[in-house]
């Protein structure tokens, strides 16, 4: 929805410069994954509950004396792991392969408030939350993990935009599975829809290109006047095709299954 309610949001996360900076740090070339996952925003509620949400100022709220004073008697101590009997999200992993959570609150002194990262070994591991302004790229779709509380400050206000490979080609495991319930689902099947029918017609197309180029070098190959019309070499494999086609139906039906009726 960021279109409608916040252009500037929208152009930003859309420009080529991000995109190249995204992708620079990723590795791979990427895209937002639709207009609905771009820049929703987590809100940490404090004792003041939804109405201090809705009073919150501007300028983003400085540390008190007493708050720096507990970052720095806690700098030294190892930090344990995030207690989850009273979470601000549990442990999970998001329904789409990249994020990027980038910070709005003034997180010099902020005790807590970091991403928590479950390893291979049970383990975690804490990675302190980023500055004001200043972001970070996870893969969250492959590593479980949480948000750790903050402890000292009126405020923690991130916003998180999500994003997939621009290749077609590339696997992309994104799912609905953490947003079904919380979406407007005519918006958010319609924008679901429409980019996977996109990304199907795109493997279709290559995949149609393929061959021709293949029946080009097959006729080059086969016919001494490299006139098309008759190849006589075996273009289009059956095994080939199988594999091609088992691909898309596995595609088509996990698109099917993450616009299902809530409750099922």
């Amino acid at each position: 929805m960021a279109p409608l309610y916040a252009p500037f949001i929208s152009q930003f996360w859309n420009s080529p410069e991000v995109l190249k900076i995204i992708s620079d740090i990723a590795g791979v070339d990427l895209v937002p994954v639709m207009n609905y996952e771009i820049s929703h925003t987590n809100v940490q509620l404090g004792p003041g509950g939804l109405d201090a949400i809705r009073a919150t100022p501007v300028e983003p709220p400085e540390a008190t004396e007493d708050a720096i004073r507990q970052f720095e008697q806690a700098k030294p101590k190892t930090r344990r792991v995030t207690d989850q009997s009273k979470p601000i999200i549990e442990w999970h992993r998001d329904s789409h392969p990249w994020v990027c959570v980038v910070m709005l609150s003034d997180a010099r002194n902020m005790f807590g408030g970091e991403t928590e990262l479950m390893k291979g070994d049970g383990t975690t591991l804490k990675v302190k939350a980023p500055q004001m302004g200043c972001g970070v790229l996870l893969q969250g779709r492959y590593i479980t993990h949480t948000a750790a509380p903050v402890e000292n400050m009126p405020e923690r206000i991130t916003i998180v935009t999500s994003f997939r490979p621009r290749d077609p080609l590339v696997v992309d495991d994104s799912t609905n599975a953490n947003v079904r319930n919380k979406s407007h689902l005519s918006e958010l099947y319609y924008q679901w829809t429409l980019y996977r029918l996109d990304v199907i017609s795109q493997r279709a197309r290559l995949a149609g290109v393929a061959l021709q180029d293949k029946c080009e070098k097959n006729v080059k190959d086969s016919d001494r006047e490299n006139k098309p019309g008759l190849c006589k070499v075996e273009t289009v494999k059956w095994d080939e095709m199988q594999k091609w086609s088992e691909d898309m139906t596995k595609y088509i039906q996990a698109t099917l299954h993450e616009i299902r009726p809530l409750g099922q």
